[in-house]
């Protein structure tokens, strides 16, 4: 009965709410006065709401500014992947790996990595994830998604070498794997 009332009530007013947040918010990103984390906060209401195209738009807004810092565009390419939008991902990608800095910790590589590949852009997954295990040589599970992005490339000899390193380091549990 009225459980059920108060709760649509109460998903009608969050849902006012989100949608007067995300007017006030786009106002103030199109007068130019909404910083990068707000317009990043946007694209969560917009995810929230499943408005794809906004989150495009922001998207190519973004890629279109090469000033940017590199964690800038990562973030980006983070929610275009979700949508499914490999190609503008990719040039948000381009632009992080061409503004990355030389410590970059592993877990970098690893996601750069898992989202070329998601994207389907096995080369550039491929060189990603080489440099990931050059920093982390004991994952086994990077070196069968080496032996696999070897394998789909035709490259059988490296991808029985990445699959004898994964058994190596991996034993048993890689193994189970294989």
């Amino acid at each position: 009965g009225n459980d059920g009332v108060i709760g649509f009530t109460n998903q009608l007013d969050k849902l006012e709410g989100t949608l007067g947040k995300i007017g006030s918010m786009k106002d103030l990103m199109q007068r130019g006065k909404l910083d990068m984390d707000g317009i990043f906060e946007l694209c969560e209401l917009y995810f929230q709401m499943r408005n794809s195209g906004e989150i495009n738009n922001i998207g190519a807004g973004i890629v279109a500014n090469t000033n940017l810092p590199a964690d800038k565009y990562f973030r980006v390419a983070g929610y275009l992947v979700r949508l499914g939008n490999y190609d503008l991902m990719e040039k948000a990608l381009d632009l992080c790996v061409g503004k990355l800095p030389e410590n970059v910790p592993a877990a970098v590589y690893r996601d750069l990595f898992a989202m070329y590949g998601t994207g389907g852009k096995l080369e550039k997954a491929s060189v990603h994830l080489q440099k990931y295990l050059k920093l982390t040589p004991q994952d086994w599970q990077a070196w069968l998604d080496m032996a696999f992005l070897q394998l789909v490339a035709g490259k059988t000899n490296d991808a029985v070498k990445a699959a004898d390193q994964a058994l190596l380091v991996g034993g048993g549990d890689a193994m189970n794997a294989v």
